[in-house]
Formats: C-alpha cells, structure tokens, sequence
C-alpha cells in the first residue's frame, strides 16, 4: 500500500507542527514542501539508497522515515525554535558522514529489498 503525495505533504507539515490536526494545508506552504520532496529524490537517487516516485505515492513501510528526511530539510523553511529544529534535523538529516537515525532505518527497511549479486538457479 502507498501513501499519496498529499497525505505525504500534510505528515510532513504535521511533523514540524506547523499544521494542526483537522486543518489543510496552505498552497505555499504545499509547493515549499514539495520542492523539497523532489530535493530529497535526487539525493535519494545520487546517493543509490532508492529511487522514489512521491507522485506514484510511498510505500508504507517508510513513508514516516521519508517524512521525517523531508521535515529535516524544512527546518530553517519554517524558523522552527530550538531544541524543535535540532531534534527534528538530527533524526532526519540526510549525506552527513555519519548516518541519522532516519537513514539507518530506510537503509534498514530497504536491505531485503536488495540483491548483492545476480541470482543464479541450480539445476540438480
């Protein structure tokens, strides 16, 4: 199952607590948020961790762990106050030498997903 690009856009707003629970979200704040979804691709897919399509929709099984990557780069977007904007950055910031918790966790999520070298059948 996948979650749709705007549940995903409205997770990542409640994340950085800037959408209440039963309100939409704003146009500006949607395009902010979608501009960095598609930043978060590309260095998804430069760093060959996984290729996301946000308008197919996200699978599930990391969609928060995505959200959380996304919140991390919106947090100076939004000027978030302190200790907010360093726990929310460090949980899901993303390339750093060491990894965020977030990384981990989609590096984690997605190693079964993985084949390390081609399957080859045995015939006996």
């Amino acid at each position: 199952m996948s979650v749709s690009f705007a549940l995903m856009k409205e997770r990542v707003a409640r994340k950085l607590g800037v959408l209440a629970v039963g309100n939409s979200l704003s146009a500006e704040d949607g395009d902010l948020i979608a501009e960095r979804c598609l930043s978060l691709q590309k260095q998804l897919e430069a760093l060959e961790i996984v290729t996301l399509d946000f308008e197919a929709g996200i699978d599930e099984l990391y969609d928060d762990i995505i959200s959380a990557m996304v919140a991390a780069l919106l947090v100076d977007d939004f000027i978030l106050p302190e200790p907010k904007r360093t726990k929310i950055a460090q949980e899901g910031i993303l390339g750093l030498p060491a990894a965020s918790p977030a990384e981990r966790r989609l590096r984690k999520v997605l190693a079964p997903m993985r084949v390390s070298k081609p399957v080859r059948a045995e015939y006996f």
